[in-house]
């Protein structure tokens, strides 16, 4: 990393304290102040040289293709789906005998409802995963198309069954236009990838 490869004079006197007192107070303080010091660097480096920090206008980022705008689009996308299901999904876990109040039957299997919770929250963090670099983790939008309409589809069937409330198919359709976002993305990202 350009932060430590470059920075040769670390003193030995440091190094030798490093090994005989790891554990002490003094490291801690040590490590801290050495932090401190290579953030203060990085910032000068940044000021010194700022072309080389910046992605330039027409480049493409050719480790991982950040600067393209399809990119940008899969990343936004999949943020938006992660922290969106979070906020809806987290409360749910406080609202077990509401939800058995406002939708019966009141629910007679906790073990259901509280697994269909989890799996839906580790799927949340999947795609905040996927926000982070969509074209390392591409393969991985396929299985997030099906984790969306695996709900979108049977909620629209429900519905015209008139065996769910409107409220729950308005989840669902929340969980189809994703999931057509999630196409999009994978799509876009088809020409960016490894």
């Amino acid at each position: 990393m350009l932060l430590s490869a470059g920075w040769v004079g670390f003193p030995n006197k440091f190094r030798a304290f490093r090994k005989r007192n790891t554990a002490s107070r003094g490291y801690i303080t040590y490590c801290r102040c050495f932090r401190v010091f290579e953030l203060v660097r990085l910032g000068w480096l940044m000021l010194q040289y700022p072309q080389a920090c910046l992605p330039q206008k027409g480049t493409k980022n050719t480790k991982d293709g950040l600067g393209d705008e399809t990119v940008k689009f899969a990343r936004l996308v999949f943020l938006i789906a992660g922290v969106y299901g979070l906020i809806v999904l987290l409360p749910m876990y406080l609202l077990e005998e509401k939800t058995g109040r406002d939708f019966p039957p009141p629910i007679t299997h906790p073990e259901f409802y509280y697994g269909f919770i989890g799996v839906a929250v580790a799927w949340q963090v999947v795609f905040l995963i996927l926000s982070r670099n969509p074209i390392r983790y591409r393969p991985m939008m396929i299985p997030s198309v099906l984790e969306k309409a695996a709900f979108a589809v049977p909620a629209v069937i429900l519905f015209l069954q008139q065996r769910i409330s409107t409220f729950t198919l308005a989840a669902g359709l929340a969980d189809s236009v994703l999931g057509v976002l999630f196409v999009l993305a994978y799509l876009k990202t088809a020409n960016l990838s490894e």
